[in-house]
């Protein structure tokens, strides 16, 4: 059986989890689809989340040789996150971010 070592990295709390007050972590709906295509495709899952302070910016990070002169707009959250992931030794990451230029923009749809 083969195995992924898979890093996470969404915005909000709705996308991959959180912390309840007990301090347990409670997995959001793309974990439950990662970890049902993981058992279709016979592959053993180990997922991780990113540091959210890392890839959003609140702490450093060092790029190495890494060229990031040209990166901008969402990108630059895109590239810390592929620098934290090949850094630890992940062997497959997903990043995925709103577009919305603002919360709740025309893009996002508030519940009822």
């Amino acid at each position: 059986m083969d195995k992924i070592k898979l890093l996470v990295y969404g915005e909000g709390p709705t996308d991959y989890g959180w912390r309840d007050a007990s301090g347990e972590w409670r997995a959001g709906p793309i974990i439950y689809l990662l970890q049902k295509c993981a058992a279709e495709l016979q592959t053993e899952l180990e997922i991780d989340y990113a540091d959210k302070s890392v890839i959003d910016g609140k702490k450093r990070m060092k790029f190495g040789m890494r060229r990031t002169r040209n990166v901008n707009g969402k990108g630059i959250p895109a590239l810390r996150f592929t620098v934290y992931a090949l850094d630890r030794g992940y062997t497959r990451g997903i990043f995925y971010c709103d577009t919305d230029k603002v919360e709740y923009g025309k893009n996002t749809r508030e519940s009822d």
